[in-house]
């Protein structure tokens, strides 16, 4: 038996399962979300300097089957984040035992795969989930994030998307990290 981390088991299954619904599909219909956010994070019993930012996101997805009264889609993401840091160190929270700051919160860059559903009505309404690896200087991560975003009618194949992102690292440096991030960006596709 060849032993395979967990993760790219999950990560497999995760993907097959839509595109294998895909494969039976001719009218798979692409779109393209581009969006800057504004980003914040925390670690279970962990202090920050520094633990928000801005973010710039890209996300791919597919339009994979249509349901009743919605449609699955699947895709995947890209993003990076730049820690804010406010006066240098001006502003310094002691870590605990220490007498230095604390640090900043990892900068994280992620790589993301997708599964969720789409709704129209007025504008297009999605939410996702899925795996994802997270990238940052001090050390790489899996994870799972979740998005759900709200877009305006196209208006010439491009509209205005609402989005909030959120990520949560099981065991990364030893602890439990999260973020969340809110952005406005653009879809391309619709």
């Amino acid at each position: 038996m060849i032993p395979v981390p967990s993760f790219v088991v999950r990560l497999f299954c995760c993907l097959a399962l839509p595109f294998a619904v895909a494969s039976g599909q001719r009218d798979l219909k692409p779109s393209f979300d581009l969006s800057a956010e504004v980003w914040g994070g925390r670690a279970e019993g962990r202090a920050f300097s520094h633990n928000s930012g801005y973010a710039g996101a890209a996300l791919s997805s597919w339009r994979v089957r249509k349901l009743p009264h919605v449609t699955v889609i699947a895709g995947g993401g890209i993003d990076a984040h730049k820690v804010v840091t406010c006066c240098g160190d001006a502003i310094c929270i002691i870590a605990t035992g220490t007498p230095a700051c604390a640090p900043d919160y990892p900068a994280f860059s992620s790589l993301t795969a997708h599964v969720g559903l789409e709704g129209k009505w007025a504008g297009t309404a999605r939410v996702m989930v899925g795996p994802g690896v997270f990238y940052s200087g001090s050390g790489t991560a899996a994870g799972l994030h979740g998005r759900a975003d709200l877009a305006t009618p196209s208006a010439g194949h491009v509209a205005l998307v609402l989005s909030w992102r959120g990520a949560r690292l099981p065991r990364f440096q030893g602890r439990r990290y999260e973020m969340q991030a809110v952005g406005i960006g653009i879809r391309v596709g619709d």
